[in-house]
């Protein structure tokens, strides 16, 4: 495999990671909101006063917001640089010339495994990809199952990436929803371009209390404590 390619995916896995860890830690601060409101809540003072409590609050956690989508936002720009040169990767040496031999060779018997693994080695490779999608093509082999998602343009993709990160510190709350859809995202990148992920964001944080929040918000009811 190309060195190069090694390399980045191995700097997309780290920078990923990282991004997961600071999700965690706005998790953690989300989570101490949520707990402050309820206390807040219980206090016997007046209104005006839980108020200003509660704003306080706030303004802690959108510092907190800040400072891991800075983090964040680093490490979105390294994704971005190993990416990009990824996608401008063409090395058509031995592995890429076996694989197309055997696209020609076995055309259309190719195992459905087979036909998947044949272009998992090539993620990320934009230009590679391309050629190998016109070999399944030529063979007779439907490309969308085998190239969905892997052709693209990193940084429309990084945009998008950019975009989902910022939403975190756009408007702080107690709900991670906005968290959890941009780690899906940024999973899904790193799968796309064949980067190992040592671990995810549900690995580290419990997200089934956030969709089921959400659920219940949805409903306009007030769960059980």
């Amino acid at each position: 495999m190309n060195q190069t390619v090694i390399e980045n995916r191995k700097k997309i896995s780290s920078a990923c990671a990282s991004c997961f860890t600071a999700l965690e830690k706005y998790a953690e601060a989300c989570n101490a909101f949520k707990a402050e409101k309820e206390r807040i809540s219980t206090l016997l003072y007046i209104e005006e006063e839980k108020e200003r409590m509660v704003n306080k609050a706030a303004e802690n956690l959108r510092t907190a917001a800040e400072a891991q989508y800075t983090e964040i936002s680093r490490n979105l720009e390294d994704i971005k640089a190993a990416s990009e040169e990824m996608a401008g990767i063409l090395d058509i040496g031995e592995e890429f010339q076996n694989t197309l031999s055997v696209i020609k060779t076995i055309g259309h018997d190719l195992p459905v495994e087979a036909r998947f693994s044949l272009v998992s080695p090539f993620k990320g490779q934009k230009q590679v990809l391309e050629i190998l999608q016109a070999a399944y093509s030529a063979a007779g082999l439907d490309t969308e199952p085998y190239f969905k998602g892997l052709i693209f343009d990193p940084k429309s993709r990084m945009d998008g990436l950019v975009e989902s990160a910022y939403r975190i510190v756009l408007q702080p709350s107690d709900s991670l929803l906005s968290a959890a859809a941009f780690a899906r995202s940024l999973e899904a990148f790193a799968d796309d371009t064949g980067a190992e992920l040592p671990s995810r964001f549900n690995d580290l944080t419990d997200l089934s209390s956030i969709y089921m929040d959400a659920v219940y918000a949805a409903a306009g009811i007030t769960p059980a404590k």
